[in-house]
């Protein structure tokens, strides 16, 4: 980005390069608190040069041998030299800061290959525990985890929880099952997915874009079909919302990033918030909100505070 902003700032970067800068700028306040202050940085560089005499001289001198100065010895190159070891004390310093921000990032998420190739996410927190793969492939799950198993016809795929079992032999599917509640749930995303109580009283087979729950106190199971796309955005980072309530929003945020989030009062709750985010820091993401509902808000400690009368 250094050599990009000489270009910029002299005037020879192309139209692409120019959109380039103006987009890297408009990131983050940190990019453009950078950019502001190399500019500053070029804007006192640029001083008018005296013209070398000898070279005019040797120009204006036809007869004469015209002298050629190497362009590291000329006054631009020693200033643009100059500029770019600045800018980097900029950005090394902006970096630094940035390095020591506390802000609240994702969620952690882990990546496991199992022996037959079976890639497993699992959300912070969760535990895997593989228990065979000679016969049946067999694994415990604590937690939360995404699955990307492996299609053998030979050999199914069987995933034990606290009080569910989850039969496949290839496929894509999320499956939730904390210990301290008294649901467990499977969201499929492609292929075919069995889904019963861990005796196999109740059972149920799923099909993409539908979803299990299991009360673990009675085993009754209920299907239904996924509403959106979220149930994959701590993995994906990329949330949706339609005319969510804002507690829905915060179940949500709290699931995608380290953060609890708490309202002053029930009525912000029931706010309606319609938007997009990929990729986005939890800040802009809270601050979005806060401006779309007029409402204030506070990160601190991994706690989001929302605080207002209501939505305006």
């Amino acid at each position: 980005m250094e050599d990009l902003l000489v270009k910029f700032f002299s005037g020879e970067a192309s139209k692409s390069e120019q959109q380039k800068v103006k987009e890297w700028r408009s990131t983050s306040p940190e990019n453009s608190s950078a950019f502001l202050e190399a500019k500053q940085v070029w804007v006192a560089s640029c001083k008018p040069e005296k013209p070398n005499q000898a070279l005019l001289d040797s120009i204006l001198n036809e007869g004469e041998e015209i002298k050629v100065i190497p362009i590291w010895q000329t006054g631009l190159f020693k200033f643009a030299a100059s500029l770019l070891i600045i800018l980097g004390a900029v950005f090394a310093v902006y970096q630094i800061g940035d390095s020591n921000n506390d802000m609240p990032g994702f969620a952690q998420v882990r990546t496991e290959t199992l022996p037959d190739g079976t890639e497993v996410s699992l959300h912070k927190g969760a535990q895997l525990e593989v228990l065979s793969f000679d016969q049946e492939r067999r694994v415990r799950l604590t937690g939360k985890a995404y699955f990307d198993v492996e299609r053998d016809e030979t050999k199914p795929f069987l995933i034990e929880t606290e009080n569910a079992l989850v039969r496949v032999l290839g496929t894509s599917f999320v499956v939730n099952s904390n210990p301290k509640s008294e649901l467990a749930e499977v969201l499929v995303e492609s292929g075919v997915v069995a889904f019963s109580d861990k005796d196999e009283k109740s059972k149920v087979e799923l099909i993409k874009g539908e979803k299990a729950v299991l009360n673990q106190n009675n085993a009754e199971i209920q299907k239904s079909e996924i509403d959106g796309e979220n149930y994959l955005a701590w993995k994906t980072h990329n949330i949706s919302f339609r005319k969510s309530s804002l507690k829905e929003v915060s179940d949500i945020l709290e699931d995608v990033y380290e953060v609890d989030v708490i309202f002053s009062n029930d009525d912000l709750g029931q706010c309606r918030l319609t938007a997009k985010f990929s990729e986005k820091r939890i800040d802009e993401v809270i601050d979005i909100i806060s401006k779309t509902f007029n409402i204030d808000s506070k990160i601190e400690k991994g706690t989001v505070t929302f605080a207002g009368s209501g939505c305006n």
